[in-house]
């Protein structure tokens, strides 16, 4: 017969039978702790060295195309070089890795650089030693990553504004109501009404489409409808369509300054076609030859080219029969110049032509439709996009239909405001690369947003990053 253990060793007994317990529970435990802890930290040190490897790819792209575009020979060792100084700096100040290693390499294909950074490294384990998926020094690691990146394309960009007659209108629907009250008071002093040149020899005052006309022989009444809008200032001053056009495309040719990424990257032109040149004949006039923007880094061709604007004269006289004649602009400037490249280096840029008009055909060739008065006819613009030339259109509509003013070319209004076919906004848009690349502005900010806007599709730039 066994004998009962006392009530205190009983108590023991039961004490031991739970330390046993406890302590075969305890390894499990430990080794689940051990392992998140240990996967944790693994996934840390590895989300540290993706990261360094990613930045390291992008500098060596960044590094290779930088020096590829200025011209420079060794771009290729630099940026792998400028790929390994990056991820030594990261990796040296990491604390959950050891012995991280990388390699880099970089491929081109014209202007697109591809950087390759494949690294290794050891993670110190705390518990991770108890199970067989880490080896006793620690957990080893490794990845790829990949940067890609494309350079902006070199480019130019040229204007081609339409400067004749009908950009001279107001631009806005209250300062054309003050430029004909303006004339109309001036018509009303006796002997001014019998100075305007009236184009077809009666004593009608004739206005063209925007209500200018140039004044050719002196006398005491003698001053055009232009100069009328130039004798007022503040807040009764008004302001011209042309002068907003001149105001974007500063703004224009300032958004390629912003977005020029390396030196001699761009390059701008202004042209105009208002009214023959009688020397040569030509509709086109060069404002400003082709030029880098940057002209050596220091800004001074993008300075240069804005100030040109303000030397562009505006054909303003029916008198002196100026028209407006978009067939001859085109071979004109097609005529003067080169045909675009690919944009991988300096010397082969990419080209846009970027057209500001109200898209009014007038003059004595046949060239509009459907008749030499009329919508541009969209088959004249084909000559540049032969030259492989993006052709972009930004289409200054009008406040109004028509003038009240005699002799206004209300025959036009139809095309205008979309009555007859075709119309101005088909035409123009036609005559565009894509209909992406035609905007549509009236009022002055509208112009400058759109002339922003189009600079902007003009410059093609793509960069990516990819693991």
């Amino acid at each position: 017969m066994r004998r009962a253990l006392p009530g205190h060793a009983r108590l023991a007994r039961r004490r031991g039978a739970v330390t046993v317990m406890f302590a075969s529970g305890l390894v499990p435990i430990m080794m689940l702790v051990g392992l998140a802890v240990d996967f944790d930290w693994v996934l840390q040190a590895k989300a540290e060295l993706d990261l360094a490897a990613d930045s390291a790819a992008f500098a060596g792209a960044r590094e290779a195309g930088a020096d590829y575009a200025a011209g420079k020979t060794g771009y290729v060792a630099k940026g792998e070089q400028a790929a390994l100084d990056w991820w030594n700096a990261q990796v040296g100040i990491l604390t959950n890795a050891s012995n991280a290693t990388a390699t880099e390499t970089i491929s081109q294909s014209g202007n697109t650089f591809t950087v390759t950074v494949a690294y290794t490294a050891n993670v110190p384990l705390v518990l991770g030693q108890l199970f067989n998926w880490s080896r006793a020094a620690g957990a080893q690691i490794a990845n790829t990553s990949k940067a890609t990146i494309t350079i902006n394309q070199f480019g130019t960009v040229d204007f081609l504004i339409d400067n004749t007659a009908s950009m001279m209108l107001a631009a806005t629907a209250s300062a054309e109501a003050s430029l004909e009250a303006k004339i109309l008071t001036w018509l009303a002093v006796p002997g001014n009404a019998a100075s305007v040149p009236d184009g077809i020899g009666t004593s009608i005052p004739q206005c063209d489409f925007a209500c200018h006309w140039k004044a050719t022989s002196s006398g005491t009444n003698q001053t055009d409808y232009f100069a009328l809008t130039r004798t007022t200032s503040g807040a009764a001053a008004i302001t011209l369509r042309w002068d907003v056009v001149q105001t974007a495309t500063t703004a224009g040719i300032q958004e390629m300054v912003s977005l020029e990424t390396v030196l001699n990257q761009l390059s701008v032109g202004v042209f105009t076609f208002g009214g023959v040149n009688m020397a040569s004949s030509s509709y086109l006039q060069t404002v400003y030859s082709e030029t880098t923007i940057d002209n050596g880094g220091s800004g001074k061709g993008a300075a240069a080219a804005i100030a040109s604007l303000s030397t562009i004269t505006p054909t303003v006289g029916i008198d002196t029969q100026i028209d407006t004649n978009f067939g001859s602009a085109f071979n004109d400037i097609a005529a003067l110049l080169p045909d675009s490249g690919d944009g991988s280096t300096s010397a082969s840029p990419k080209r846009a032509l970027i057209l500001v008009t109200d898209g009014m055909e007038d003059d004595t060739w046949p060239q509009a439709i459907p008749t030499t008065e009329g919508p541009i006819n969209p088959a004249v613009c084909q000559v540049m996009k032969n030259k492989g030339y993006t052709v972009f259109v930004l289409y200054t509509t009008y406040a109004s239909d028509s003038i009240s003013l005699p002799g206004n070319n209300v025959q036009l209004a139809p095309y205008i405001n979309g009555t007859a076919s075709p119309g101005l906004v088909s035409s123009l848009t036609s005559c565009a690369s894509s209909p992406s690349d035609f905007v549509q502005a009236s009022s002055p900010t509208d112009i400058q947003n759109a002339m922003t806007t189009l600079v902007g599709q003009a410059i093609s730039s793509a960069t990516r990053l990819s693991n």
